[in-house]
């Protein structure tokens, strides 16, 4: 991986390691702790109620309930920023 003056690399690896640490609490709360939970889980959901929840997920999307990936990532990285700014001072 190429690195510029700002260590971008190292940026996008702890803003990844942010959103793993999210959702890793989400997943425990929701009692997830294995790819068999997954399955278990997605198994017992019948085919018309994960396309209800679906089709309410991009009506969310299309009304703007949401923040579009880039702009999370964005907030990341600039909250990542500040803190290595702080540590340099």
């Amino acid at each position: 991986m190429k690195t510029d003056n700002f260590g971008s690399d190292n940026i996008a690896i702890q803003a990844m390691q942010n959103l793993q640490d999210g959702m890793s609490g989400a997943a425990k709360e929701a009692g997830i702790n294995s790819e068999d939970d997954v399955m278990d889980m997605l198994s017992e959901i019948d085919r018309e109620e994960l396309y209800a929840k679906l089709k309410q997920g991009l009506e969310d999307v299309e009304q703007g309930k949401t923040t579009p990936l880039s702009e999370a990532l964005d907030e990341i990285k600039e909250m990542l920023e500040k803190r290595r700014k702080e540590i340099e001072k």
